[in-house]
């Protein structure tokens, strides 16, 4: 398996992993604060429901006291003003207990308490209106006082307050102790918990970035052997591209010159180390042979068209010295193994040799011509499949027929 095998197939994974796992930890942190968060929340509204119990109780009881204010204060002045605060208590009593009682629901104890605290209070509540009326009709009002019954019911709705408020502050600081150890659990908890979780993401943590490291170590030594494979790659491209006869530029895939080989650095008068990275066109000057005019950038076209072409001939090569080089050459695409073009090479050579045997060569046989024509003798001659191929002006007078014939 391939150095880049390994990174695509284990490395990612255990990045990911390595990424997900402390973001895993601090949910599951997060959950079990706001879990605690909530359990105190609700320890406290308990205790708060305590102090409703208990604020509420005082109310009740205190309407009790401004309604036997009220009547012990009519009966010794008959003063008819005072019926008035007497009513007032007597109208809120009854929202008093109904919320005294709702409060209290939630303790069987308590809400019988609450009942019997109902009962006395209106069983006193009967009482004392029939004692203010007697008192205010002149009646006998003295014989139904004297007999204690008001002042029984009220010493029994007192002592009610006073054991349901007991009661209730008992309970409250029994939710209140329970609140304080729920808490001081809860801190214990949660950095018991932080301690443990933070141990175990260390533990793991750790033995993750170690099989990180090493995956990492491997993939960079396979990095490494494949590029040290690609340099001795490019050494022998290179050698084998120096070594060769022809001319050879290799660019980018934006046309500027990569490569030279010394045959196309004496050809164009251009180093190498000056003409990397520049257009080919300023270092690769070619015109037209017949018009001097700029020939077709043939590596362009190759970039735009992606296939093989061939150069325009005849053409002329401009060196750095003005002189003008006959060359003929092609180039080709040069492509990934997706098929994506990085470059073009281009290939030429010098063909001046060429073009001067080809020129002597004319010239050996027009003069051969010449020497022909001007000869009296008849001269002509064929070919083994008996087709005459040469033949002289004497020759051709003498059969009768032109030469061109």
């Amino acid at each position: 398996m391939t150095g880049m095998g390994i990174h695509q197939k284990l490395f990612r994974p255990l990045l990911l992993r390595a990424m997900l796992l402390p973001a895993l930890v601090l949910i599951l942190l997060t959950a079990g604060l706001l879990w605690q968060i909530h359990r105190l929340q609700t320890l406290n509204r308990v205790v708060d429901h305590s102090d409703e119990v208990i604020a509420a109780a005082y109310s009740a009881e205190e309407l009790l006291v401004e309604r036997e204010s009220a009547y012990r204060g009519f009966l010794l002045t008959a003063n008819p003003l005072l019926l008035e605060p007497a009513r007032r208590a007597s109208q809120r009593l009854p929202q008093a207990l109904d919320k005294l009682q709702s409060l209290a629901a939630d303790t069987p104890l308590e809400a019988q308490k609450v009942l019997e605290i109902r009962r006395l209070a209106a069983e006193w509540q009967q009482f004392s209106e029939q004692v203010m009326e007697l008192k205010q009709n002149r009646g006998d009002y003295l014989q139904l006082e004297s007999k204690g019954h008001g002042n029984f019911v009220l010493d029994s709705l007192r002592e009610q307050f006073r054991t349901l408020i007991a009661m209730e502050t008992s309970l409250k600081a029994e939710r209140e102790s329970l609140a304080r150890y729920e808490t001081r659990q809860s801190l214990w908890v949660g950095i018991g918990s932080a301690l443990v979780l933070g141990a175990l993401l260390l533990f793991y943590s750790r033995k993750l970035l170690l099989q990180l490291s090493d995956n990492y170590r491997e993939a960079l030594a396979g990095a490494y052997q494949k590029n040290q494979e690609l340099q001795e790659s490019r050494q022998r491209y290179a050698t084998t591209l120096r070594s060769i006869g022809d001319a050879v530029i290799a660019t980018d895939d934006r046309g500027s010159i990569a490569f030279m080989n010394p045959v196309s650095e004496r050809l164009t008068g251009w180093r190498m180390e000056d003409a990397f990275g520049r257009p080919l066109k300023d270092v690769y000057r070619v015109v037209r042979d017949d018009t001097a005019e700029p020939a077709d950038d043939i590596v362009s076209q190759v970039l735009r068209t992606g296939a093989y072409a061939e150069m325009a001939t005849p053409s002329l090569l401009v060196t750095t010295d003005g002189r003008r080089i006959p060359t003929d050459g092609s180039a080709a695409p040069i492509r990934t193994e997706q098929g994506k073009i990085t470059g073009v090479v281009l290939v030429y050579r010098d063909v001046s040799e060429h073009r001067r045997q080809v020129e002597e060569r004319v010239l050996l046989l027009q003069q051969i011509d010449l020497l022909l024509q001007s000869a009296d003798q008849v001269i002509y001659a064929v070919d083994a499949s008996g087709t005459c191929f040469l033949v002289n002006r004497a020759a051709a007078e003498m059969m009768g027929y032109p030469r061109e014939e």
